[in-house]
């Protein structure tokens, strides 16, 4: 894949992969351990086990059932009238396939979730290895410096949005402690109006035909639509950048039912406000329940698929379209990403051990955001504008944390820069 760059005069491009950036690039956004908004977790056993290394082998592409869940979700939604820009859809357009024992990611070429993920992949001695590992809070952070989006066919051409997208395991429904539910906690910005404000959906990843049925639910703010998700509005915010958002999925038990929080923090114009915007409880009992259930808990599986058969457990914070599957182009952004998980019995969130530079289970997608990875023990993304290149950030074979400039004087002025990607591994 190629990207043709008309230029005049000097070029100056990062090729951390190779990637343009422009002069001066964003400060890493902070981890906020100890915020008000993760105030209201209960920390769950955090494991991490690491995989053999597996001899090579060819990958084996995994059936879906993609194509017949698309097809269906989208025929209620459209039936139920549900509004396109409250609905974050899954990536029903992934290509999910394994080698041994370990997942590669569903998206290829951009446009894509442009952000950071963690699928589960470690850099084991020069190999990449799944590994599964477990966690009751992910923070994800965003902080725009400023940003200039077009998304020509939508509603709110100005609106993006920014999912922090993790997978609940071992939730207990009605007696059954192994469902797993998508859970995104979305800000939505849009740049002209300088508002920010907030939502949230559940999707249910148990099954490749599992839907969300109004039973699922004992408590919320939000609603359910039936057979396809559960969702919520959240306040919204008058907010010029900069601006930094950080969003926190929180895994609890309250009220002796598995509960999980959407908290977020905004840090704007030397002010801070924080809150939890919903409190949803799932229902473990058909009847009042007389024992805490068991602990919920956010996965980050890298050795396969989750029951769905074509989406993965991961954990992602991702820049993309203001819903309904939708594509953003940025056509200008300085800003930074930051993705961090709580270990057990500690109040300080650690920086995810390897991250590419996008999600994968969304479907909402960006294109125009080029990145690179500080250096550190608590690393992030930065995005400037240039193209979108796929490829790992850091703790995965081929990552390159860091930032290199080269200047090319380009003669005549009606040249052509082609920026390749190389190989995704």
């Amino acid at each position: 894949m190629a990207y043709n760059i008309r230029l005049l005069g000097l070029l100056v491009f990062s090729i951390a992969a190779i990637m343009l950036i422009p002069a001066g690039s964003a400060a890493p956004a902070a981890a906020a351990a100890g915020a008000g908004p993760a105030s209201a977790m209960v920390v769950a056993p955090a494991s991490l086990h690491t995989a053999p290394t597996a001899a090579a082998a060819a990958p084996t592409v995994a059936p879906t059932g993609a194509a017949a869940a698309e097809s269906r979700i989208l025929s209620a939604l459209k039936s139920d009238n549900v509004p396109q820009k409250d609905v974050f859809l899954p990536n029903f357009g992934s290509h999910f396939s394994t080698r041994g024992n370990t997942v590669s990611p569903l998206y290829g070429v951009a446009p894509a979730p442009m952000g950071l993920g963690d699928f589960g992949v470690r850099d084991v001695n020069g190999t990449n290895v799944g590994t599964i590992s477990y966690t009751s809070s992910v923070e994800g952070a965003v902080t725009l410096n400023s940003v200039n989006p077009i998304y020509v066919t939508s509603s709110d051409p100005d609106g993006f949005t920014m999912q922090l997208n993790t997978v609940l395991t071992h939730t207990d429904v009605l007696g059954t402690a192994s469902y797993q539910y998508w859970i995104q906690n979305v800000p939505v910005y849009n740049p002209v109006l300088s508002t920010l404000s907030f939502e949230d959906n559940i999707w249910n990843f148990s099954s490749p035909t599992a839907g969300m049925q109004a039973s699922t639910i004992f408590s919320g703010d939000g609603q359910v639509v039936p057979g396809v998700f559960y969702y919520a509005i959240g306040p919204a915010y008058h907010v010029s950048t900069p601006f930094t958002v950080e969003v926190y999925n929180n895994a609890s038990v309250v009220n002796d039912r598995p509960t999980v929080f959407f908290n977020y923090t905004v840090v704007a114009g030397g002010g801070m406000v924080s809150g939890s915007f919903d409190q949803v409880e799932f229902n473990s009992s058909a009847t009042p329940p007389t024992s805490p259930a068991p602990s919920p808990t956010f996965q980050i599986n890298g050795e396969f698929a989750n029951p769905t058969n074509f989406l993965l457990n991961d954990a992602e914070i991702m820049l993309g379209g203001p819903g309904g599957g939708s594509t953003t182009t940025l056509m200008g952004i300085q800003g930074s990403m930051g993705l961090w998980t709580l270990p057990n019995g500690t109040s300080t969130y650690q920086a995810v051990p390897a991250g590419y530079d996008f999600g994968t289970d969304t479907g909402e997608t960006s294109e125009g955001i080029a990145e690179y990875a500080t250096t550190g023990s608590n690393p992030v993304a930065e995005l400037n504008a240039g193209p979108s290149i796929l490829y790992p950030l850091w703790g995965i074979v081929g990552a390159h944390q860091g930032a290199e400039k080269i200047t090319v004087n380009l003669s005549p002025i009606i040249a052509f820069v082609f920026a390749s990607r190389g190989e995704l591994q």
